[in-house]
């Protein structure tokens, strides 16, 4: 019986190896970009990209550049949508009537109580 061995030598990687402990790239262009839009044109984006991985038609380097692409989206989006909230104020009443206003997040927390 042949003596086996593993699949033999693996090929050396098409880029040299980084050093963890070099700086690490910046991120890429679209990155940057996704970080300029507001709620509506990165929640249409992400809609788009969801679209495109959906329809099946993109390829695997594609596919995950899209993927890639929209988690960045939803994390900003989940971003502007946690910073609206920050800004919301609720008008409520207290038990003797008063009117009063409390941020949102408070609001929140003691209705949980």
């Amino acid at each position: 019986m042949a003596d086996q061995q593993g699949p033999g030598p693996v090929p050396a990687p098409s880029q040299p190896m980084q050093d963890p402990a070099e700086k690490v790239p910046s991120p890429p262009a679209g990155e940057a970009e996704a970080v300029e839009l507001d709620f509506e044109q990165a929640f249409t984006e992400l809609e788009a990209v969801v679209r495109r991985l959906e329809s099946g038609e993109a390829g695997l380097e594609e596919s995950l550049r899209l993927f890639e692409q929209g988690v960045r989206l939803a994390r900003l989006c989940t971003r502007k949508l946690d910073e609206a909230e920050g800004k919301i104020e609720l008008l409520l009443e207290d038990d003797a009537g008063l009117l009063r206003l409390e941020p949102f997040d408070q609001a929140r927390r003691g209705a949980a109580s």
